[in-house]
């Protein structure tokens, strides 16, 4: 957890698998000092960042625009950005809503 943070959560994350006794997953998520959402696990890093410093998953509002950022290898530098522009829930589409409610049987 950062000291210097606006906001700062740290939560216990459950195996999904849900398969026997499988130990869940230490991560926190604060603000950092550029408005950026940070997100770090326990024993995942990124390239520029000392061991146990390092945030691999960025989530940045900037311009207007929603844009996650994902470090997915450790020994490279690059990350991975994606817009989140096709998620804003006023670009959805009518049609596309209701086969996907039908799809899921009402669950959307």
């Amino acid at each position: 957890m950062r000291n210097n943070a606006q906001f700062s959560l740290r939560v216990r994350l459950p195996d999904s698998a849900d398969e026997g006794d499988r130990k869940p997953l230490l991560v926190d998520v604060w603000l950092n000092a550029v408005g950026m959402l940070e997100i770090s696990a326990e024993g995942y890093g990124e390239y520029e960042a000392a061991e146990g410093y390092g945030s691999p998953v960025l989530l940045e509002w900037r311009d207007q625009r929603l844009s996650l950022h994902v470090s997915a290898d450790i020994n490279s530098p690059d990350k991975t950005t994606i817009s989140l522009d096709g998620a804003r829930e006023a670009g959805r589409n009518e049609s596309a809503t209701n086969a996907a409610s039908q799809t899921a049987g009402g669950r959307i």
